[in-house]
């Protein structure tokens, strides 16, 4: 990134980057209670990012930019810049971000994926193209969506960080000169540095998931006044979320469920005979148009 590369121009490059080439299909892992009022609801359920499974995930994120400022401190001379820079460090690091995600992988089968989400009555994985994905993504009442593929690798979140805090920098360099200049032009900057970090932290995750090859459909920030949350019952809490409908306001057939999902089947089901009826159920919004079973040698118990 070059010094005239401001920090809009570097996110949206990136985001670009991240939404290009999905892979041919994509999988909602889940268990019986999930496939069920998927389909039945047709809607996903986006939840909020700091309520993940992985309780660890929000806060793995805060980690290369905390390490990223702290190095650009250090090696700071200007007292001006290293004020910012501290100032900048505690803004981004204790905002709360309220966005939603909806998880999906890029493997078919995936054994950990299975382990992670299924249940003891059954576990299924549902097949979406991308392209439907984000065709309804630009559809979404209030609160907009967007398709990305995560990223795992340490170097480049570091190589994220510090592109985004750089240009950040530079933008307060070109802009303030005086400590009254500070005082009136960082708030600015920060809440922008702020958006932009918003925007990539959902996509930073901790390289032990790689296998998982996940993407997702991240909401922009929401405004609770105008979408407030639903909430369902979590493990440990009260877990928010808000949905991602996945049907037409006006479709076309309005006696026909679409059939924008594939559904695979997972332990502990054991043949084609125990899913098959799901393809004949009278209060799907959504119908499958093909069920499959899976074959990993996998037990839930």
């Amino acid at each position: 990134m070059n010094a005239e590369t401001n920090l809009n121009d570097f996110v949206d490059s990136f985001l670009a980057e991240q939404s290009s080439n999905p892979p041919p299909m994509l999988w909602h892992y889940t268990n019986t209670r999930g496939m069920l009022g998927i389909l039945r609801s047709g809607n996903l359920w986006a939840t909020h990012t700091a309520f993940l499974n992985d309780a660890s995930e929000m806060r793995y994120v805060g980690l290369p930019l905390r390490r990223t400022i702290e190095k650009l401190i250090s090696e700071t001379k200007d007292l001006l810049d290293r004020q910012f820079l501290r100032e900048m460090r505690d803004q981004l690091l204790n905002s709360l971000r309220h966005t939603c995600v909806v998880s999906f992988s890029a493997i078919k089968n995936e054994l950990s994926q299975w382990r992670a989400y299924g249940g003891e009555s059954g576990s299924f994985a549902l097949g979406f193209n991308p392209a439907i994905l984000q065709k309804y993504s630009s559809q979404q009442k209030i609160t907009g969506f967007n398709l990305y593929k995560c990223v795992y690798e340490d170097t480049e979140h570091s190589a994220l960080c510090k592109n985004l805090v750089s240009a950040a920098l530079q933008e307060f360099q070109k802009t303030v000169n005086t400590e009254e200049d500070a005082a009136k032009e960082s708030p600015r900057i920060y809440q922008e540095a702020y958006e932009c970090f918003r925007k990539i932290a959902p996509l930073i995750k901790h390289p032990d998931f790689k296998q998982e090859e996940e993407w997702r459909l991240v909401s922009e920030v929401l405004d609770l006044k105008a979408r407030p949350f639903h909430f369902r019952e979590g493990k440990t809490c009260a877990v928010p979320y808000i949905e991602f409908s996945l049907l037409d306001e006006q479709p076309e057939n309005t006696n026909q469920a679409p059939n924008c999902v594939y559904l695979l089947s997972g332990p502990p089901q054991a043949h084609s005979a125990n899913v098959l009826p799901l393809g004949h159920c009278a209060d799907f919004k959504l119908q499958p148009s093909s069920i499959e079973p899976s074959l990993t040698p996998y037990r839930n118990v």
